[in-house]
This record gives C-alpha cells, sequence and structure tokens, in this order.
C-alpha cells in the first residue's frame, strides 16, 4: 500500500522470515557462523533458546541456505508430533522405506540410511523448532536419536531452537541425560536501542529504500520500550507506524505514529526479565541516537509539510489533495493482513469422469514412509478399499500430483494402511468441515501388499508459507501429527 510512497520495493517489515532481511547485527551473525562451525564440526546436541519473536526461525532459515551442499537438513517444525510420530516423519524425510511404524523398526532404518550417507560423504542436521513444546516422551526420543552413531562419529546433528522455558524443563532431574548430550548453548539476546535503529534501517535498505533515515530518534525509542527489542513486534510496530505516516501523507514517522501502532497492536505484556531490560534500555534510547539525529539533514518531505490530525481516519482533505494520484487512502485500522488464506489447490480440480477401461500411467506416487516408489494407476480409476469420498477426493487429486512443481510444499494430515472406507471418509468430512470446508487432497500406493493412503492438505511455494500454514492449523491437528512435505515425496 505504501511502497510507492516510500520508495520501496517490496514491505520491509514482514513478519514471515525471508532470509534476505536476516539482520546480521546484535551478535546474530556471529551466533549463525557459530552454528555452521558446530553442525560441520561437532558431535553433540546444539541448543539455541530465544524469547517469542525473537528471530529463532529466520535463523534456522538462514542457517540451511549457508550450510555446505555436504549437510542435509531435516527441519522439523511440528512440535507436538509424539516419538513414533517423530521417527515417522524423519524417516519420510530421508525417503527410508519401512516395513513397520514400530519405533524398533524405524529406528533401525533410519540408522541404516545414516550410515549409508555418511559413507557416501554426507553429514545430516535435523532442526527441531519450537523444542520447548515437545512431549517430555518425544524429547527422551532425541536423546535417542543422538545416540545413533558409526565407528568414528555421531550420524545425526541435532540443533533445538526454543523458547526459554526449554532451559527450565532441561533443568529437570529426568531430563538429564539429554542435557548432558548439549554441547553448545546460544542465547538470543533483544536488541538494544542502537541495534533497534540499525536493525529497523537495515530492513528499510533491504526493501529497497535510498533516501534519509524517516524514523525519528524517538520514535526509534518508542518502539525500542514497547518491543522490548524482539524482532517480531519491532516488525509490526514499525510497519503499522509507517502506514499512518502514509495515511496523513507525511514521509516522517514521529513517536505519535509509533502510539498510534502501540494501541492498534494490543500486544500483552512482556515477560518480566524482558520488560525489566527494555525499560533500562529505553531510558538511553534518546540520548544514544539525537546526537546522531541531529547531524542529520531533514528529510525532503518535512519542509513546509503540511498539520494534519494524529490519525489515519482524520487526514485533512488538503493533505489527500496533495498525494500522488497513485495513492489510495488508508483504512481507518492500522493493520494490514498478511496472512490472507491461500485457497487448496484441490478446490477447484475437476471430478474426471471414470473411464470405461482406464490405462496404466507411467505417473508414481509414493506413501508417507518415502519409500522406493513403485508404478500406481494415476488415471481417474479409484484404488479399491476408497469409500465414495476418499475416491473422489483421490480422483481431484491426481491432476494436481502430476503437475504441481517437485519443489512445492504441502502439509501431511494422515496416513493409514489399507483403510477402512466408512473410517477414511468419516476423517476426511470431519477435517474438511474443521478447516472450513477446503477440500483435502488423498494419494495412494502399494505397501507391502496393503494399500497405503494418505490425507494432504494445501500447496506452498516455499517452506516458510507452508511453515506458517501448519501453524495455523487448528490445535487438534496439529497434536495429531502434521508435519510438512515436499511433492517430490509424492513420486
Amino acid at each position: 500500500m505504501y511502497l510507492e510512497h516510500y520508495g520501496l520495493d517490496q514491505r520491509p517489515f514482514r513478519i514471515t522470515p525471508h532470509t534476505q532481511f536476516f539482520f546480521a547485527g546484535a551478535r546474530r551473525g556471529a551466533t549463525l557462523d557459530a552454528l555452521v562451525y558446530a553442525i560441520i564440526h561437532d558431535e553433540g546436541i546444539v541448543k539455541v533458546c530465544g524469547e517469542v519473536g525473537s528471530g529463532k526461525t529466520m535463523l534456522s532459515r538462514v542457517l540451511v541456505e549457508r550450510l555446505p551442499d555436504s549437510v542435509e537438513t531435516l527441519y522439523l517444525s511440528n512440535p507436538t508430533l509424539g516419538p513414533d510420530a517423530l521417527l515417522r516423519q524423519i524417516a519420510d524425510e530421508l525417503a527410508v522405506p519401512v516395513a513397520s511404524d514400530h519405533s524398533g523398526a524405524l529406528l533401525s532404518a533410519i540408522q541404516s540410511a545414516l550410515i549409508e550417507r555418511f559413507a557416501g560423504g554426507k553429514r545430516v542436521v535435523a532442526l527441531i523448532d519450537e523444542a520447548h513444546a515437545m512431549p517430555p516422551a518425544s524429547l527422551e526420543q532425541i536423546r535417542l536419536l543422538s545416540n545413533l552413531e558409526s565407528s568414528q562419529q555421531k550420524l545425526l546433528q541435532i540443533v533445538l531452537f526454543g523458547q526459554p522455558e526449554l532451559n527450565e524443563i532441561l533443568a529437570k532431574r529426568d531430563m538429564r541425560q539429554l542435557k548432558d548430550r548439549i554441547t553448545q548453548n546460544f542465547r538470543l539476546d533483544p536488541l538494544g536501542p542502537a541495534e533497534v535503529a540499525q536493525y529497523v534501517d537495515f530492513r528499510l535498505r533491504a526493501a529497497g529504500y535510498r533516501g534519509p533515515t524517516i524514523f525519528s530518534p524517538a520514535a526509534i525509542g518508542r518502539i525500542s520500550a514497547a518491543s522490548g527489542g524482539l524482532s517480531r513486534r519491532i516488525n509490526v510496530l514499525a510497519d503499522k507506524a509507517m502506514l499512518a505516516a502514509y495515511s496523513q501523507n507525511l514521509h516522517q514517522i514521529s513517536p505519535r505514529h509509533v502510539d498510534l501502532a502501540i494501541r492498534d497492536a494490543e500486544y500483552p505484556p512482556l515477560p518480566t526479565p524482558v520488560r525489566r531490560i527494555a525499560s533500562i534500555l529505553a531510558l538511553l534510547a534518546a540520548a544514544v541516537l539525537a546526537a546522531g539525529w541531529l547531524l542529520r539533514p531533514p528529510a525532503p518531505h518535512d519542509a513546509g509539510a503540511p498539520s494534519v490530525a494524529t490519525t489515519p481516519k482524520g487526514a485533512t482533505q488538503d493533505a489527500r489533495s496533495r498525494k500522488p494520484e497513485t495513492h489510495q487512502p488508508a483504512p481507518q485500522s492500522l493493520l494490514v493482513p498478511t496472512n490472507e488464506p491461500r485457497p487448496s489447490k484441490f478446490a477447484n480440480a475437476p471430478s474426471p469422469v471414470e473411464p470405461e477401461a482406464p490405462a496404466a500411467s507411467s505417473a508414481r506416487i509414493a506413501g508417507a514412509t518415502g519409500q522406493q516408489e513403485r508404478p500406481v494407476s494415476t488415471t481417474p480409476g479409484t484404488p479399491s478399499g476408497l469409500g465414495p469420498l476418499a475416491g473422489m477426493r483421490y480422483r481431484e487429486s491426481q491432476q494436481w500430483i502430476r503437475d504441481s512443481d517437485d519443489e512445492h510444499w504441502f502439509i501431511q494430515l494422515h496416513t493409514v494402511n489399507d483403510p477402512n472406507m466408512n473410517d477414511l471418509d468419516s476423517y476426511i468430512t470431519r477435517v474438511e468441515s474443521l478447516l472450513g470446508g477446503v477440500k483435502l487432497g488423498v494419494y495412494a500406493t502399494p505397501y507391502h501388499g496393503l494399500t497405503r493412503v494418505g490425507v494432504i492438505y494445501g500447496d506452498y511455494d516455499d517452506r516458510n508459507s507452508a511453515a506458517a500454514a501448519l501453524n495455523d492449523l487448528p490445535n487438534q491437528l496439529r497434536r495429531q501429527g502434521a508435519y510438512l512435505r515436499q511433492v517430490k515425496g509424492l513420486r
């Protein structure tokens, strides 16, 4: 909405983690370098802790990009998985064929796959997000996974990303064995006032801004105090403050624009340690930044700026008339939606008509275990054992499976061997209702003489979008073991 007004190529303060906006200041860059070194050279578990919105997910995304090609990354983003479901997801990510869902069989198959990769010169690292929310039994499974080793070194490197509660969990007596295996500990501290100013400026420049600083020192001080130095809150408040100034046809962001943003955001109180640090740092903010500000030339739009009301709704007609013709009035609310739901690719898929004699296709789809795929018909013919609704969803999904890009992502909701048609139809009906009527997808594959059927949801261009959609799923579905997969795993 305000890109042209500020001369931006893209929105600078989106809360989804785009790696081009990774801020290397405040020791983030040094932490990233240390993580890369630890993964390549260390043999213990690595832990990264930070408050909600401190940048853990962004750090993990950049870490994946920075690791050399010799390191294969498994990203586990659903912390609610039980120990068996956790092993199943790792097996899926490694494309390991497993004849049983028993934990012992899964562990053995995973170890064999890791040994094979080690023999080929590959290291494997599992990045586990939101580790503080994992059930105790799943954390114990992590410890068992860390025991997998060859005669020379550990086969699986593990990095735990979590909130400070993870430290409290690991301090418990029954977690001491897992804690003893953690050899590297990193902490993402909140940004100080000067770092907040650097962060805001960096994000603006990364988004294409080329002019003088548009946030006054006092505005930065307000953002620093209200956000507690947490990058996600900084992003939200800076975005809303820019929108408030834009709605008044102003180029300069002042404290009153930040105050509007703070009121609109309605953030709950900061955790006590963060609040205490933020209050101390906020007292220094104006003094730290004012000297540099006074030496800067005024922004071009400051001279002769009209006097306007302090809220977007109250902007004067004269001010609006001076805006460029391409300008559209801002909404009365400062909130700009950034996470609009994406419709399912299965929703508009035509229901194919069953041909009299369907010919077998050479297309391949795979089961949830990521086993070596076997040819399966992807014509409109329906595998035996599927009920009316599951069969319809299967036929509707075939075009998507054939045409979707290998690098796209989806969410695996449910997997079952030789499904009971009534139970599976009932599951699909219940979940589609829970998701507001969005159609699910269904695939099937032969599996050790059985039919393995997967129920899937969504189609996303990248992992970030898919992870955001996974986080937005109802808790009931996340607790049942939903996780991310790529389309290439179905081929």
